[in-house]
């Protein structure tokens, strides 16, 4: 019966009350008229604090309604960082745009040169990841993953947004090239490096021993046009991997889950990047990082 009384009253710890009710600082900074002078025209404003440092950069579609829903913020409808800002602000300034699409350019550049610290999106070079392809040896393929392009390599490709997924790509991919090169493809052949989270920077993945020199063209054509998002043959490749019957089950569940990560990547950054060039006539290879949110942003309005 004790058990039971005790299992019936823990709750948990006691819910932390504010000792006194949250008060929005905004309103008792600003002149009751500020507010109302905003225009409500699409733009960007920014938020400075005590010594004028820029704190957070935003677009609106209504300056006015945007900027004066900081003043109503309170802890039921904002979040934590939100009145963390507030508390900071000293000034706010604004500029219109022609429109919506103008505004969100505009973010963009200010977050790139400024990068304010309550700005998380859009804002962080490291975010950006670039993958570089070789061939010129007639015995291996060289793959190199890096944050920004290394002119030494003949194909590079991105930039792709995300360095989270793109790394687990290229770890995946490693994997799965390794494999298709084994006569007995097993997890238990693969070099350790790629069973780790260790860096992976560059790695060489050598061409079957019987591959004619057109198969081995037409292979490392494959994986160019994964990268660009212009085919996926190279996925259709790894999935008769998986199906062989000679696959042990650790690595049948291996070879499911890496073709799964590079399904998801070659959708998510490679077909996206490819039907964002077409979209926004962009005709170089390569879309440098500066380039890319605006890009997507321009891409989204033709609904693309």
């Amino acid at each position: 019966m004790r058990e039971t009384q005790l299992e019936l009253f823990h709750l948990g710890p006691p819910e932390q009350l504010p000792l006194l009710p949250y008060e929005n600082p905004l309103p008792g900074r600003f002149p009751s008229d500020f507010f109302s002078c905003i225009p409500t025209e699409p733009g960007v404003y920014r938020m400075r604090g005590e010594r004028a440092e820029l704190l957070y950069v935003g677009k609106a579609k209504n300056l006015r309604a945007r900027v004066r829903s900081y003043a109503r913020a309170a802890p039921e409808n904002a979040s934590p960082k939100v009145l963390r800002l507030l508390q900071k602000i000293r000034t706010i300034e604004w500029e219109t745009a022609a429109d919506e699409k103008a505004a969100l350019l505009r973010e963009n550049a200010l977050l790139r040169t400024h990068r304010p610290p309550f700005n998380v999106a859009n804002n962080a070079s490291h975010t950006y990841a670039f993958f570089h392809l070789s061939d010129e040896s007639d015995d291996e393929i060289r793959l190199h993953f890096a944050l920004a392009v290394d002119p030494s390599y003949p194909d590079v490709y991105g930039a792709f947004k995300g360095i989270g997924r793109a790394l687990s790509a290229y770890r995946a991919l490693l994997r799965l090239l390794t494999l298709v090169t084994l006569d007995e493809p097993s997890a238990a052949a693969l070099p350790a490096i790629l069973m780790n989270r260790r860096r992976l920077p560059t790695f060489a993945i050598p061409h079957p021993r019987d591959a004619s020199p057109l198969e081995r063209r037409l292979f490392y054509r494959r994986l160019r046009q994964f990268f660009n998002g212009t085919g996926a043959t190279l996925l259709a490749a790894f999935e008769k991997l998986g199906a062989r019957k000679s696959l042990d089950a650790f690595t049948r569940a291996l070879v499911e889950l890496d073709l799964e990560t590079l399904t998801e990547f070659h959708a998510s950054h490679a077909k996206r990047n490819y039907r964002v060039k077409r979209a926004t006539a962009f005709d170089e290879h390569l879309i440098p990082q500066s380039r890319l949110d605006d890009l997507f942003v321009l891409a989204s309005r033709t609904g693309s």
